[in-house]
């Protein structure tokens, strides 16, 4: 069994993490731009049409107890 020092956490997240951001930032610079833009666009229209299909009163309400 291998027991690992705080330090030796620490440096594998942090490796794991330059690892991660560096294959974030290869398949962000390898998309195609146009699509990007038209992807993002398209999510935001889908999230502004499920906030305004919501039902009258819904708006933030968790549970089911009415307010006064």
């Amino acid at each position: 069994m291998t027991i690992s020092s705080e330090s030796d956490r620490q440096r594998y997240a942090q490796e794991l993490a330059a690892y991660t951001l560096r294959q974030f930032s290869a398949a962000r610079s390898s998309a195609d731009p146009a699509k990007l833009v038209k992807a993002t666009a398209s999510t935001s229209q889908q999230k502004h049409q499920q906030r305004t299909n919501k039902a009258p009163g819904t708006l933030g309400e968790t549970s089911g107890i009415a307010r006064a």
